[in-house]
């Protein structure tokens, strides 16, 4: 995932190169363009929070079960 979305940061990046340098009558297509490179950065870095905060909680939910193992050896 981490890939894809360094690919997508480069889009962007390359996206708004092209909307800089375009003509006035470029410039609307080009921001276009690059809205729609940003938005789907945008998406792929909410579904990778997404992953993140479920990843979160299982360390979470792991790391209180081996504290309830070690309570439980020290009984």
């Amino acid at each position: 995932m981490i890939e894809k979305v360094n690919e997508q940061i480069n889009k962007v990046e390359v996206a708004a190169l092209v909307t800089k340098r375009a003509s006035m009558l470029q410039a609307k297509t080009a921001a276009v363009n690059l809205g729609d490179e940003t938005l789907v950065l945008l998406k792929m870095m909410v579904a990778l929070c997404g992953e993140l905060k479920q990843e979160s909680q299982k360390a979470a939910k792991e790391l209180d079960e081996l504290k309830q193992l070690i309570r439980g050896a020290h009984e």
